[in-house]
């Protein structure tokens, strides 16, 4: 019984979310998405511009932190 409320909770928080979003299209982005996208365009960067280069291992070290913190994360949830 108890999996079923955790589902129909789960479900109730979907449909609220589309709705928040439906009425309201400012959406602030959350779970390192941030970070993640700011990396991806750095390496982007670093690939078009000459002399950049180094910011490439700037965003694969980002990249590496935001891993480590998420396996981190997901340790204190299981444990």
């Amino acid at each position: 019984m108890c999996i079923l409320d955790d589902l129909g909770r789960a479900v109730d928080d979907g449909v609220n979310t589309y709705k928040a979003m439906y009425r309201d299209s400012c959406i602030v982005p959350g779970a390192a998405a941030t970070e993640i996208e700011l990396a991806r365009r750095l390496k982007e960067f670093s690939f078009k511009e000459t002399g950049f280069f180094a910011l490439k291992y700037v965003a694969d070290a980002a990249c590496i932190v935001l891993r480590v913190d998420q396996k981190h994360f997901l340790g204190i949830i299981r444990t």
